[in-house]
């Protein structure tokens, strides 16, 4: 009789504590897959914006260099620079160091438009765009790792 007592209770604990597991495991990867699609979004959102913004800066160096620019090219960039600058500052973590010097370097390459010296501020773009691009490239693999490991 202990026995039968025994397996029946048993069965019991079995047919309640595995659907509670059950149920938590599914949470745990569904919160994950869902985590690792947002961070994936993420990931191709900075890289668009960076690159976006990037580009603009260059087209306001030619634009300054060659002097050859209507007002209202120069203006939209400049707003389009500035509203990017501000885009990618607000999706960096700043809890995390590599961050924080993205977006100082990115005000950095920012500050580059108004120099007076065509001639320096071309030579200052290619020296921190060119940081920018190594640095985005160790963050977003770091974040690509994070999405691989369903982090």
């Amino acid at each position: 009789m202990g026995t039968a007592v025994i397996s029946a209770i048993t069965a019991l604990v079995a047919v309640i504590v595995s659907p509670i597991i059950s149920i938590y495991v599914a949470k745990k990867q569904f919160g994950a897959s869902v985590l690792s699609k947002f961070r994936q979004e993420w990931i191709n959102s900075l890289r668009d914006n960076i690159s976006e913004y990037i580009s603009c800066m260059f087209m306001i160096i030619i634009y300054n260099r060659t002097h050859k620019a209507d007002v209202k090219d120069i203006s939209e960039k400049g707003e389009k620079i500035v509203f990017l600058n501000h885009k990618i500052n607000l999706m960096l973590n700043t809890n995390e160091a590599n961050h924080n010097k993205l977006a100082k370097l990115i005000d950095g390459l920012t500050a580059v438009i108004s120099e007076e010296d065509h001639k320096k501020s071309t030579a200052n773009y290619k020296e921190k765009s060119e940081e920018i691009v190594a640095l985005s490239q160790i963050i977003l693999k770091e974040e690509w790792n994070r999405v691989k490991k369903g982090n």
